[in-house]
């Protein structure tokens, strides 16, 4: 399967696309990601899995579930948004790609995936690290993607703790800190 997106990803980085042609595919899959969202939501908070899962399960099997899986998932289109958000001229497509960020690091939280979190810590390690060699932070675009960041992360935990009330309703919920640290 990895040999199979290196593949594609090269052969594909071989077409010249148009910008305007990539920023149509990139917000029609954001918004194809968003129904992924909403209908991974409606399962958590009424399906009986404790950890969110999205489609990612198993329909013949009720107990069969891959949240890892969704969290990395949820990290492509991490990627994806800031990208989007990064390179987007138009206002519309940065608030596509904004809502799209919310969900998807509500969802990463949600999924309850350590490595997910870990990986999310070692790509934002990465771009600090490349913004320091470049020099970056002489440049408003960073600081305005530094505080998109910021305020992405403080609205999908608010997310978060609205999905689990919810949730709550229905099944009980355990605290973040104790799925992840394994109490």
């Amino acid at each position: 399967s990895f040999t199979s997106g290196v593949f594609l990803f090269f052969s594909l980085s071989q077409i010249p696309f148009s910008t305007k042609l990539l920023r149509k595919f990139f917000s029609g899959f954001l918004v194809i990601f968003g129904i992924e969202m909403l209908y991974a939501f409606y399962v958590y908070i009424f399906g009986p899995f404790n950890r969110l899962a999205g489609t990612f399960h198993d329909y013949q099997y009720s107990y069969a579930f891959f949240p890892n899986a969704f969290a990395n998932f949820s990290l492509a289109i991490i990627l994806l948004s800031f990208y989007c958000i990064w390179t987007s001229r138009e206002k519309k497509y940065k608030i596509i790609s904004f809502i799209s960020l919310v969900f998807s690091l509500a969802a990463l939280i949600l999924t309850y995936s350590r490595g997910g979190i870990l990986a999310l810590v070692f790509i934002a390690v990465i771009f600090f690290g490349v913004a320091i060699v470049r020099g970056c932070f002489r440049d408003m675009r960073f600081w305005f993607m530094l505080f998109t960041a910021v305020i992405a992360v403080v609205l999908s935990f608010f997310a978060v703790w609205n999905i689990n009330f919810f949730r709550s309703q229905n099944f009980p919920v355990t605290s973040f800190q104790a799925k992840v640290s394994m109490e």
